[in-house]
């Protein structure tokens, strides 16, 4: 038996592209189910900023100035996780992180009753090679997910040596050990090489397990409880691995985790530029982005850690998280005065879910203009994991201005699809974007574009469907939507996107994601505790 990767229905479509000459969208890979597993060879993924942070604040506190500017995230394949496997680091970021080094350790140092709280001996005593050594014992492991070896010990207490010759002051010597911990490619890259055990060939050790669990999970460093079963080596254990997951998902570091998979894959970082036209969108502000951005991530974590949800809600919740403005832009009372307010949209009203959101409908338009191709591409590639191909570079993608036999978008868009190198990514991009014309650019409802009335019917993968509730519920029954999320939760724990070799792990986690009801909580659980998880490839594979 066989299963389909990407889309299912797109295969007519495909050969009447291939027959005009044009390029095919989409891909249909097929897999084995449940194949034997052939592991993605090691990759050294560097943190992303919100890796970075908390792994700080969770190791000195959140009462420090965060460095404003970090080496940027970058995507790759819609998400920063896989992204951080292939991003180098430009000569300005080494720069940066050491910047950032300088200044945590100076704050963490110069806070008053901090140097005493920080150091594993008494003060008096802090001079010494001895408490020093010490020092860098208690935070490596915290700091660098495993801890130090002698050697890397050593190093570092002789550079705080050097640095109290220096200046003099038991401050200098703290503050420079610290510096070491903070810049050292052991905390900013995840080490996940695997040691080989001779059976079933490589996989991680306790350490770095530990470390891959604490960033899945809670999007953060291990705690002292995870290390301990790394030390003793009980992590390795299954029923263990278990119980420290189901732990793990149980604590408040889980919605950081949550929120920051909810900004990759929603594409929500995104709205940090979002830019309209205000002669044309009177409702827009430069803080609108802001906004919208906090409204989807709420609505997220809600749906996953309080309310344990289908991930189907996601897409046909009338529940929503909006402040005065949002309120103002939905036209629906705010519950608070000030901040975010949960609300129920209204029953007969077109908005539901993250689809009806500024989140959405704001950061694929256009700034003076609303486009089914940009929320029909997102549709596609992040909620189906469809390929969508870029156009050839010579070809004209503009389309046909107003008329009077084409007034709406739609309508042009169709007058657009009408050239035959156009016809086969757009009539596979457009029609579930058609679904979404009742809302402008900025996610205001209208019933006419300029001045006609939208037609607001479409078809996805031979399904037709009549209006944007009708295309909520299409897509959040389908299957394809469904495994896409098991695919962006795999690419988002892994730190990349699943070869031919681990399509049988992403068949398993699919049918149990399927049969357990679609609930996201139990499938992070599920993926941290699967063999895919703690197995890597030879390092000179591939």
């Amino acid at each position: 038996m066989t299963r389909l990767v990407g889309h299912r229905s797109f295969a007519a479509l495909l050969g009447f592209a291939l027959l005009l000459g044009v390029g095919a969208c989409g891909e249909e890979p097929t897999t084995t189910r449940y194949a034997t597993l052939e592991p993605a060879a090691p990759v050294l993924p560097r943190l992303t900023r919100s890796q970075y942070v908390h792994t700080v604040t969770d190791v000195f506190g959140d009462d420090l100035a965060l460095p404003a500017q970090l080496e940027p995230d970058v995507a790759s394949w819609g998400l920063l996780a896989v992204g951080a496997s292939v991003a180098t680091v430009s000569s300005r970021g080494v720069e940066l992180y050491e910047e950032a080094a300088r200044s945590l350790a100076a704050q963490i140092v110069g806070k008053p009753g901090r140097l005493g709280d920080l150091l594993p001996c008494s003060l008096p005593e802090a001079g010494t090679v001895t408490c020093t050594d010490a020092l860098v014992a208690r935070y490596a492991p915290r700091l660098w997910r495993r801890p130090a070896t002698t050697t890397e010990r050593d190093r570092i207490v002789a550079i705080a040596q050097k640095a109290h010759t220096a200046y003099g002051t038991e401050a200098a010597r703290v503050e420079y050990a610290l510096v070491a911990l903070l810049q050292s490619p052991n905390l900013l890259y995840r080490t996940e090489i695997g040691v080989d055990d001779g059976k079933n060939g490589p996989a991680l050790d306790a350490y770095e397990l530990a470390g891959k669990l604490a960033l899945f999970l809670w999007d953060g460093p291990p705690d002292d409880v995870l290390l301990a079963t790394a030390a003793d080596g009980t992590l390795m254990d299954d029923a263990v691995l278990q119980a420290q997951a189901e732990r793990m998902v149980a604590d408040a570091r889980f919605r950081r985790a949550i929120r920051a998979f909810a900004l990759q894959w929603l594409h929500l970082d995104s709205l940090d530029g979002l830019n309209k036209d205000p002669n044309v969108f009177k409702h827009f502000s430069a803080d609108l982005g802001g906004s919208a951005k906090e409204e989807a991530l709420r609505l997220f974590a809600h749906l996953v850690v309080d309310e344990d949800a289908d991930i189907a809600e996601l897409l046909t919740t009338r529940t929503a998280f909006v402040d005065r403005r949002l309120a103002a832009i939905y036209d629906v009372p705010a519950a608070v005065d000030d901040g975010f307010g949960r609300i129920e949209l209204p029953a007969g009203g077109l908005r539901r879910g993250f689809l009806g959101q500024v989140a959405f409908l704001g950061a694929h338009s256009h700034p003076v203009s609303s486009s089914a191709t940009l929320r029909g591409a997102f549709i596609r590639e992040a909620l189906l994991c469809q390929q969508v191909p870029l156009p050839p570079s010579d070809l004209n993608t503009a389309i046909p201005q107003p008329s009077a036999t084409a007034r709406t978008l739609k309508d042009r868009l169709l007058e657009h699809m009408s050239n035959p190198s156009c016809f086969g990514c757009h009539h596979f991009i457009d029609p579930p974007g058609f679904g979404l014309e009742n809302f402008d650019g900025i996610g205001r409802f209208r019933s006419h574009d300029n001045e006609a009335p939208i037609d607001a019917s479409g078809e996805l993968d031979g399904k037709a469907f009549d209006g944007p509730v009708a295309l909520y519920a299409l897509l959040a029954g389908s299957e394809d939507y469904r495994r896409c999320v098991v695919q962006k939760l795999y690419g988002f724990a892994n730190g990349h996107r699943a070869g031919q070799g681990e399509y049988g792990a992403i068949d398993r986690l699919d049918d149990f994601f399927a049969a357990d009801g679609r609930r996201v909580r139990a499938l992070m659980v599920r993926i941290a505790t699967d063999p895919s998880f703690r197995r890597v490839a030879a390092p000179d594979a591939n």
